[in-house]
């Protein structure tokens, strides 16, 4: 896996069905420009994984529309694994990776493992009314996926957020990121999102026994951490579900 180039632009590659299908990419470079990558279940069993393995640098970019990496269970099965490791990774001008729970099936689990530089720059798209994120969902019963993120640097930037939600019973995923170097979490979106790591509980309906899942935890590691500019690190519960716990941890070499 040295070589080659692979571009995306303006296409769909998508896998559905009663259990979603793979989708493996390997290459050496990798560009996706206005596209989109979807993994979906839509009854019991579970989901496959998107795996995308890029030797050198691999840049997603929304182009000022929007690019979507979407695993998602509307069933009883369990959502697709998403993977993505590099070298180097980009996310700009608009990117969602998300993977979601909408039926009694978990939502899959996200992992990021980049050798070197992770920027991650965000932009909120007005024609969607969403920001930049990678987020694990939990809609109805199923649990949320975690969220792992490893890199030798980590920029977050311009309202991009990552973390995990529930808006049900079923109990948000956790959050780990891990830093080998340093970590700077800075700036807002154009509608003032603030950059940030967050797990929540948030209430979709007035019945009292839907909203009653719990946040995850949230877990970040490097040697130096900057927060700049009111950035957030949270987890809260906007309902009935209990709050997660935060560990924040800098260490020396």
């Amino acid at each position: 896996m040295t070589g080659g180039n692979i571009i995306i632009e303006q296409s769909k590659i998508t896998t559905s069905g009663i259990g979603g299908g793979d989708i493996f990419i390997r290459t050496g470079q990798f560009k996706l420009l206005n596209s989109d990558i979807v993994g979906e279940v839509l009854a019991e069993q579970n989901g496959g994984i998107i795996d995308i393995r890029v030797a050198d640098n691999m840049v997603l970019d929304g182009v000022n529309n929007y690019i979507y990496i979407s695993s998602s269970s509307r069933g009883a099965g369990h959502g697709e694994e998403i993977n993505l490791s590099s070298k180097q990774l980009s996310l700009i001008n608009g990117v969602k990776i998300l993977a979601a729970g909408y039926g009694t099936g978990n939502a899959g689990l996200i992992f990021i493992k980049i050798a070197d530089t992770f920027n991650f720059l965000g932009k909120y798209i007005f024609e969607k009314r969403t920001s930049s994120s990678i987020l694990s969902a939990a809609v109805n019963t199923g649990q949320g996926g975690n969220i792992e993120i490893e890199a030798h640097n980590l920029t977050i930037n311009g309202g991009a957020q990552i973390g995990s939600a529930t808006f049900s019973s079923g109990k948000s995923g956790d959050v780990r990121v891990k830093v080998n170097d340093t970590l700077t979490i800075t700036g807002k979106s154009e509608v003032g999102l603030m950059s940030g790591i967050f797990a929540s509980t948030q209430p979709r309906s007035i019945d009292s026994n839907y909203n009653t899942g719990n946040a995850g935890n949230i877990e970040v590691e490097a040697e130096k951490i900057n927060l700049l500019d009111g950035v957030i690190i949270s987890s809260n519960s906007g309902w009935l579900g209990n709050a997660g716990v935060i560990k924040v941890k800098t260490y020396q070499k």
